[in-house]
């Protein structure tokens, strides 16, 4: 479950950094069909739209990378994951603004949050050393 929460929020950075970028770089190919339409104003707009929209990625991304990889490391400390869940879920929030990231990185980081919040101060288990015969 350890490294579920970590595989899950790489790979959910990685879905919210490619779509928000794509999202972006949209926008801003919008903006200059709106400018070639001899419309400023919605060039403006677009341009501010994009770059709010990469801009919400790239922190949704950072959020769930640095947050994801504090859960691996302090997996067992209860104080520390539970943190973790709680800024991984707020990085799920993040998603809200596009379907996309909110189908996939919203729902990554939603499920590691949750993985993290289950496996939050549960004690390891000594293994039993096999018995002499």
């Amino acid at each position: 479950m350890k490294t579920a929460v970590l595989v899950l929020a790489i790979i959910g950075t990685v879905f919210s950094f490619s779509i928000g970028a794509c999202t972006g770089a949209f926008m801003g190919g919008m903006s200059e069909l709106s400018a070639e339409m001899g419309d400023t104003a919605g060039q403006e707009e677009m341009m501010a739209a994009g770059a709010g929209f990469l801009g919400l990625a790239i922190l949704q991304a950072n959020l769930g990378l640095v947050v994801g990889s504090v859960a691996f490391v302090k997996f067992n400390n209860k104080n520390v994951s539970r943190i973790a869940v709680a800024v991984l879920i707020v990085a799920a929030l993040l998603s809200i603004h596009n379907l996309f990231q909110i189908l996939l990185a919203g729902s990554l980081f939603s499920v590691a949050g949750l993985l993290a919040l289950i496996g939050a101060g549960k004690k390891k288990e000594p293994v039993p050393e096999a018995q002499a015969a």
